[in-house]
């Protein structure tokens, strides 16, 4: 770790992270279904508008990436969080199908600059040895946004109404990470190590044919389809599994708890075992816990135990991405493997929940759309443990 920033941009990202996933993508899940009731919108429709946003949140990672050399990572994390509120703002003001539509495809901008690929980034350039300890107190940080922002989503869209709700959680932005993000992080770029123009461009094409780089695209596109899924059908799926709204919701947020709990482990313990050996693990968990999700009418306990396993694996497969990537091609090629690698992550990311809504429409359960993702988080392991060999 350079001597010159010390720890407070890292506690600022932990707050800033924490409500930024909070507002920005785990509260979607909750407030789709009053949205729904209110405005007569198809849950299709609804999450087709937040699929387009993640769409737009991967295009506009590779661009951050590039901006990042040329600007600092205090003004890209700054703008983001001023836009990001007032796409919220926008968002409980919407009338018309079209106008969520628009508001989502900005907010996938805000999105592309404020979370964890470009806050990595910042971290990136600010420390060395303490890279994976920075990059995993974030994440701790993180992974609380979904134990946090549904029940208080739930609440506040119950108690004000949706529209209240999103334009809180924008002032939320304003007041907390905008100030945050400019005091806190150190101007300067993330990413000058290997110089602008035409040997960058060069790089990133002799990155992309190693197939080490081809490999580890395929296992983060696919976990990135997975994971993306079940966050935003988590609920509706413990629903369907025999749960009341409640108590889906309820159980659907000590995903966040054992994020955490993965992710301390992992800050504890991690130095002592190689990343692969973590990401065989990880991988695992999210294979058995879809196969307790299979059953029709599981009981409380095995739903409970789906959640846990879930929940850590996703914490932990946070933390893999980005040593994995820093392990793999080394720090000088860091900012561009990142940007390679996780713009194609996050398109996946914004295809998984419109893939299982449109495989829930036409089966009418959610069975076929657990199986399909146990088959890709299979595909996702071998891929990966092909790509670390």
């Amino acid at each position: 770790m350079t001597g010159r920033p010390g720890w407070r941009p890292v506690w600022a990202l932990c707050v800033s992270q924490l409500i930024s996933w909070g507002t920005l993508y785990y509260a979607f899940g909750i407030l789709q279904g009053p949205m729904a009731a209110e405005m007569g919108w198809s849950q299709e429709a609804l999450t087709g508008a937040f699929s387009l946003g993640l769409l737009l949140t991967g295009v506009s990672t590779f661009a951050v990436g590039v901006l990042l050399r040329r600007v600092s990572g205090r003004v890209v994390m700054t703008v983001g969080s001023a836009l990001a509120g007032v796409c919220l703002a926008a968002m409980g003001a919407c009338r018309e199908l079209w106008q969520f539509y628009v508001v989502w495809a900005v907010t996938g901008l805000a999105m592309g600059a404020t979370l964890y690929e470009t806050a990595f980034a910042v971290l990136a350039r600010l420390y060395d040895a303490d890279y994976q300890k920075a990059l995993t107190m974030i994440t701790l940080a993180g992974g609380m946004a979904s134990t946090v922002f549904w029940p208080l989503t739930g609440v506040l869209a119950t108690a004000f109404g949706w529209r209240e709700c999103c334009a809180g959680y924008g002032l939320l932005q304003w007041l907390v990470c905008v100030p945050l993000h400019w005091l806190a992080l150190p101007g300067g770029t993330t990413a000058g190590e290997t110089g602008p123009g035409r040997h960058w461009r060069q790089e990133m094409g002799a990155l992309v044919r190693r197939p080490e780089y081809q490999c580890l695209a395929v296992s983060f596109m696919v976990h990135a389809v997975v994971f993306s899924a079940l966050s935003v059908h988590l609920v509706p799926l413990l629903q369907a599994r025999g749960l009341g709204l409640g108590a889906a919701t309820a159980l659907a947020a000590l995903a966040g708890p054992v994020q955490v709990l993965g992710r301390g482990l992992q800050f504890r313990w991690g130095a002592q075992w190689p990343i692969t050996r973590t990401a065989n693990v990880a991988q695992l968990l999210v294979v058995v816990a879809l196969s307790l999700l299979s059953f029709p009418a599981g009981p409380v306990v095995a739903l409970g135990a789906a959640v846990a396993l879930y929940g850590a694996s996703n914490g932990v497969m946070t933390i893999v991405r980005g040593v994995s990537i820093r392990e793999r091609f080394g720090f000088a090629q860091y900012a561009a493997a990142s940007g390679a690698l996780m713009g194609p992550a996050i398109l996946c990311r914004a295809a998984g929940p419109l893939l299982a809504a449109l495989v829930l429409s036409y089966g009418g359960d959610y069975l076929p759309v657990v199986g399909g993702l146990g088959v890709l988080a299979g595909i996702s392991w071998l891929a990966y443990a092909r790509a670390m060999r």
